[in-house]
């Protein structure tokens, strides 16, 4: 169905690596929740985040009419929508807000500092989204043990895997991203930066 709302995004083989700048960096408060500022300062992990909810005129092409949030009721200003426009969240964003909120809840925990109980709900409502993630994208690559002759193991580090371009998948998710208005309300990604940066906006 993605296919319908987002261009082609190809798959590649890619070797999966231990990428140390993630294991200690942790994830910025802001991408934790769903108002996401685009003036964070750049840190490995927001330079993943192109943006949650996404917007399209038209989503009967897919099918997913009637699902989302009507933008001309929830827009920060409903004449620039289209009456069929509707609102979505992106599922691949979520399950990445959920590796960062497990990600901090782990570094909350070593650093002795206290989660609260709707965190923990949180959390679990997390892990059963990613483990059915996991277990929809069914990855059946090869893992090559790291040790022939003794206890036999998997690291999962230097094996070729088929990916979705990430860069790609950043680009299809920032061409129909929204955000939430200072003024309130919902607004289309690029209207805003043109209003931050005080460019009169040529959208049409």
């Amino acid at each position: 169905m993605s296919s319908f709302f987002f261009f082609e995004v190809p798959w590649r083989p890619v070797v999966i690596e231990n990428d140390e700048r993630f294991i200690i960096a942790e994830p910025e408060p802001e991408l934790m929740s769903s108002n996401q500022n685009e003036s964070l300062e750049p840190s490995i992990w927001n330079e993943l985040w192109p943006g949650t909810w996404v917007a399209f005129d038209d989503p009967s092409i897919g099918g997913a009419e009637g699902r989302g949030m009507q933008m001309t009721r929830v827009g920060s200003d409903p004449s620039a929508w289209a009456k069929t426009s509707e609102g979505f969240g992106v599922a691949v964003m979520h399950q990445l807000h959920c590796v960062m909120s497990v990600k901090q809840a782990l570094m909350d925990y070593e650093a002795g500092r206290n989660t609260s109980r709707h965190a923990h709900g949180h959390l679990h409502h997390c892990l059963e989204t990613l483990r059915q993630a996991v277990m929809c994208h069914g990855d059946l690559a090869l893992e090559h043990p790291v040790d022939h002759d003794g206890r036999q193991g998997v690291t999962g580090w230097g094996n070729v895997h088929m990916c979705r371009d990430w860069e790609m998948i950043h680009q299809a998710i920032l061409q129909k991203r929204i955000t939430r208005s200072n003024q309130g309300g919902w607004v289309d990604y690029s209207v805003r930066l043109c209003v931050t940066i005080g460019v009169q906006s040529t959208i049409d």
